[in-house]
């Protein structure tokens, strides 16, 4: 039997109401295995309705796709599931800088111990300890959004060009975005990627250059332009003096 990609629906969309709505009449379906790690940074970087709506029309929505009788969803839902996600990412990104001696990142993660405590029986004693809870968590965290989505074993010359024959990989059927939202954090945990925060926006992105200190070129170039900006201000105030 052939691998059945996983289909969802994506197009115009709207908020009203508190709702987030996608247009059925204007929707088109697409494979879910196309949608790579960019979804799941553009999810945790949601900062309201707009950003909903722009997030909607590129992937979908959540959990109401092709099969489902309306295509809409409670923007409040929605708001805590973004929270519950970038809470994760936060908690790993921490964990990550704390791991490599980052200055900081260790008090950070101590003060989130209160949370941290309601979860064990026990309060961390050291470092380590804490660390270790807090990888259990975020593994926890992961583990629940996956629930419900089995793997399949998917040959790569499916779907990645060029790819040799006897090549295989793990597959998700993710009954809906949101659960292959989480599998695409579950990959990035589970391949240890880089992981930074942008200067300019305080985005969370897959660092691919040691150097690399903005999450797109857009930022970097708004982050030159202001500071540009900020140093001619200053002299003129100087001059004016």
């Amino acid at each position: 039997m052939m691998f059945e990609a996983p289909r969802w629906m994506r197009g115009p969309a709207r908020y009203e109401d508190g709702w987030v709505e996608i247009n059925r009449a204007e929707a088109e379906t697409y494979d879910l295995m196309t949608v790579g790690d960019e979804a799941f940074f553009d999810f945790v970087a949601i900062d309201g309705a707009e950003d909903a709506v722009q997030f909607a029309q590129h992937y979908g929505l959540l959990r109401q796709g092709p099969d489902s009788g309306e295509l809409r969803e409670s923007f409040i839902v929605w708001k805590e599931e973004i929270d519950h996600l970038a809470a994760a990412l936060g908690r790993y990104y921490l964990l990550l800088r704390a791991a490599t001696g980052k200055k900081g990142a260790l008090d950070a993660l101590w003060g989130l111990q209160d949370t941290i405590a309601s979860v064990f029986e026990q309060d961390a004693a050291t470092d380590e300890e804490l660390m270790a809870q807090v990888t259990m968590i975020i593994g926890g965290d992961v583990s629940a959004g996956l629930l419900n989505s089995p793997l399949a074993l998917r040959g790569l010359v499916e779907y990645e060009e060029g790819a040799l024959p006897g090549l295989f990989a793990f597959a998700p059927r993710s009954p809906h975005l949101l659960a292959h939202v989480y599998y695409l954090f579950a990959l990035l945990l589970l391949e240890h990627k880089p992981l930074d925060m942008c200067t300019h926006c305080l985005r969370y992105f897959p660092r691919i250059d040691a150097r690399q200190r903005y999450c797109s070129p857009e930022c970097s170039q708004r982050r030159r332009w202001r500071t540009w900006d900020e140093k001619h201000r200053h002299g003129r105030r100087r001059k004016q003096k």
